[in-house]
């Protein structure tokens, strides 16, 4: 929580945003653990799911570097097949 408070108000206090408004809902923030500790399998799960729904346009995340080795191809992927 306070990685994704942090993430909020850096959104929020952006000069960079100035007249333009960011969500991020509840449901938009993926949890990558299992039982308490990072998982990659669980990270590419969420960027599978986050990969499949059109409304995402970026991904803050996720914090720890062996999950993202597990995430990125995934995105890099779907980045692939919208740009084709």
């Amino acid at each position: 929580p306070p990685i994704v408070d942090a993430i909020r108000l850096a959104i929020r206090d952006s000069p960079a945003l100035a007249g333009v408004t960011i969500e991020l809902p509840q449901a938009g923030v993926y949890d990558d653990s299992v039982d308490g500790s990072p998982d990659p399998d669980a990270g590419a799960e969420n960027m599978r799911q986050i990969a499949a729904d059109p409304h995402y346009v970026a991904v803050i995340g996720p914090y720890n570097s062996f999950v993202a080795e597990a995430a990125i191809p995934i995105a890099n992927a779907r980045l692939l097949t919208r740009s084709a």
